[in-house]
């Protein structure tokens, strides 16, 4: 399945030598009267792993809902492999390879896990082309994110960590380029968070290009190779983990001084 997936090389200093997979130009977002998001220039390369931080109601999620087509931008665009993407909708951008997951996990609660990622292998970017196909693709996912002992389970009786390993799943499930993970160690354990910041690795060396959202800052640090940070909707820094924890104006909005120290 992952073989489907063009390979990023790395240099021997770990520097990306990639094709740019995702860029944004001026994107806006207006609410009425409020700009959620007002010009912000993204890009992402193949085999990247890029965090996007910022304090509360900063536009990170607004960005997410922009770059897979749940909202319409008001200003901007959007390009995807090269392709100008800015009026498709999210079941196009889907079947272009991009998929995200949500804060708020939400599976069929009356299926089985089988059933709810098979679901995504049909409608995905390389549909399945038969029950069977999708129930064999669904199997090596959830064998992929730790779940292959309960394919045949039913979601309602999942823990919190489990069901955030089946919504995972279910955006594997279609195949993806480029993967955004919205908030996916809220209400972990801190073991629970190196479990998953290491499923995050793994899904990496599979050749999936990757957007945090997270508020866990640490983690974000230690995981991502480039960090841009948001504040009131707008873009107030970007580089390396170590560049952006130092930024003054990311230790004024967000970060403050005692983070800053242990960062």
């Amino acid at each position: 399945m992952w073989g489907l997936l063009r390979r990023t090389e790395r240099s021997s200093q770990g520097h990306i030598d990639a094709a740019m997979l995702l860029k944004t130009e001026q994107v806006t977002k207006l609410f009425g009267g409020l700009t959620a998001v007002r010009g912000v220039n993204l890009s992402v390369r193949e085999g990247e792993i890029l965090g996007l931080i910022g304090p509360n109601g900063a536009g990170k999620t607004t960005m997410f809902n922009l770059i897979t087509g749940f909202y319409r931008i008001d200003r901007g665009r959007i390009f995807f492999q090269d392709r100008d993407i800015t009026r498709l909708g999210p079941a196009d951008r889907c079947k272009q390879g991009i998929a995200r997951t949500f804060q708020l996990v939400r599976p069929f609660q009356h299926m089985t896990l089988g059933e709810n990622v098979a679901v995504g292998c049909v409608y995905g970017r390389v549909p399945a082309t038969s029950r069977h196909d999708a129930e064999m693709r669904a199997r090596a996912i959830l064998e992929l994110v730790g779940l292959a002992d309960q394919f045949d389970a039913p979601a309602h009786n999942l823990t919190l960590m489990n069901r955030k390993r089946l919504e995972l799943a279910r955006a594997l499930a279609t195949q993806p380029f480029l993967l955004l993970l919205d908030e996916f160690l809220a209400g972990l354990n801190p073991s629970e968070v190196h479990v998953a910041l290491e499923l995050v690795r793994q899904l990496r060396a599979s050749n999936i290009t990757l957007i945090l959202v997270e508020h866990i800052v640490e983690a974000v640090f230690g995981v991502s190779d480039r960090v841009i940070v948001l504040n009131v909707g707008e873009k107030i820094a970007e580089g390396s983990p170590a560049q952006v924890a130092a930024d003054e104006r990311v230790i004024d909005a967000y970060l403050g001084r005692g983070l800053h120290a242990h960062a």
